[in-house]
């Protein structure tokens, strides 16, 4: 594990390395370190753990979660087992925590993906359950991928890995999203991308997706079983879901992609935002809201609940592609039409990529730029004292000042309000977890 660090900026050393190319570098980053500090950026990047690219991992690419110890949790691209032939002499991933301790943050790798059946490269949100149990899915391994759990073993022995359920790609879907979601029996709640049924906001090959519960065995050798809570026609109720969220009341909520409103600047549909809720023993479907691509469709990344039921999350604007981030809010009675507001515009440049709650209705969120020319942000989305004033936009963390570290990929609130992230470069050149004090 990296010693821990804090740097208000810190830069890569070039691999061509001599005395006085070093001594010229120095003099310019002196130089630019005046300038950088004359700025006054505010806060302080932490390094928490920078992967080695080892069995530790590579490239943390998916948000992390907390455990209720603070401790983090996530998965890797890369690293880990590197003979597995899915990961091309990379490796498969892994999955890995980072735990406090006395001021200081501890990595563990919990399982190695091996390239077989339970995948590799994998992209997922994780969910811990009160047990202590991960959950996440599959990224190959499976032609339409699977769910899977880790079960902590005794002290020092090994997290056990076990497929829950394996998709087929058909009705049940394909394809699955994260993170997922459990309610109190056990049962796991999630959305697939793709499966289910074919229709004209989709690919009619592969399907529109669906919504899915998966119960647990009455025994623990019989299967899980799968139900299909609701299968999108890509029609007016949307297709080729991009997002699922569940709420205290098991309500769920969710975007798709494609389906809803059709038009030149939309062939496949623009999106919806929907609604899925129980009633008497089954599900009922609402749409909430259809964009009509003038001037955004296609809602993306997460979307998240504030504390006043309002949904926030981001969608693709026309024709170029910039994701601003909505706010969609319930009518005031149990009838009438859900609003949508518009919070931030981010105009030209990169988008945003993710969201997520803070205290009092603050919006966090990450922009990962790209590899090449722009390293990312971290920024921080304050709602209006009063009804119908303007959100405040504040850029946290400019990455681009930080040649350390590069591309984050998420952000979570930890139990203390710090905010914290994983960064798919910066560190050795594999990633790094950062934390940053808003």
């Amino acid at each position: 594990m990296s010693d821990q660090k804090s740097k208000d900026i810190a830069f890569s050393r070039p691999r061509n390395w001599n005395l006085a190319a070093a001594s010229r570098l120095a003099f310019a980053l002196c130089l630019l370190g005046l300038m950088l500090a004359a700025q006054s950026l505010a806060q302080t990047v932490t390094d928490l753990y920078d992967f080695t690219g080892g069995s530790d991992g590579w490239d943390p690419n998916a948000p992390m979660i907390t455990g209720p110890d603070g401790s983090l949790y996530g998965t890797t691209l890369y690293g880990g087992y590197l003979n597995c032939s899915a990961g091309f002499g990379f490796g498969c991933g892994t999955v890995y925590q980072l735990a406090p301790s006395g001021g200081q943050w501890t990595e563990s790798t919990l399982y190695q993906f091996q390239g077989g059946k339970d995948g590799s490269q994998n992209y997922s949100t994780l969910t811990l359950d009160s047990a202590g149990r991960l959950y996440g899915v599959t990224d190959g391994g499976t032609p339409w991928n699977a769910v899977f759990r880790l079960t902590p073993g005794a002290p020092g022995k090994r997290w056990r890995f076990n497929l829950l359920y394996v998709f087929k790609g058909q009705r049940d879907g394909g394809n699955p999203l994260t993170p997922l979601f459990l309610d109190n029996s056990g049962a796991i709640y999630g959305a697939s991308q793709l499966g289910g049924l074919s229709g004209k906001g989709c690919n009619q090959q592969y399907g529109c997706g669906a919504i899915f519960q998966l119960v647990p065995p009455t025994h623990p050798d019989n299967p899980w079983t799968a139900h299909v809570l609701y299968e999108f026609q890509g029609a007016s109720d949307g297709g080729n879901p991009s997002t699922m969220i569940m709420d205290s009341t098991g309500t769920i909520y969710g975007t798709t992609s494609n389906g809803g409103a059709f038009n030149q600047k939309c062939p496949l549909g623009c999106g919806v935002v929907f609604q899925l809720f129980p009633v008497n023993g089954t599900w009922a479907y609402k749409v909430l809201y259809t964009f009509h691509g003038s001037p955004h469709q296609s809602p993306y990344g997460n979307l998240v609940e504030d504390a006043s039921g309002n949904l926030l999350g981001i969608a693709s604007g026309y024709p170029y592609g910039y994701g601003d981030i909505f706010e969609l809010s319930p009518p005031a009675g149990e009838l009438g039409p859900w609003t949508l507001s518009w919070v931030h515009h981010f105009g030209i440049g990169y988008p945003a990529t993710n969201l997520t709650l803070g205290p009092n209705g603050t919006l966090y969120g990450d922009i990962y730029g790209d590899q090449d020319l722009n390293w990312g942000y971290i920024f921080q989305i304050t709602p209006p004292a009063q009804s119908g004033g303007r959100w405040t936009y504040t850029t946290l963390v400019d990455f681009n000042k930080l040649a350390y570290y590069q591309n984050p990929t998420g952000i979570v609130v930890g139990l203390q309000g710090d905010l914290y992230s994983p960064l798919s470069g910066g560190g050795y050149g594999n990633g790094s977890i950062v934390s940053v004090v808003p």
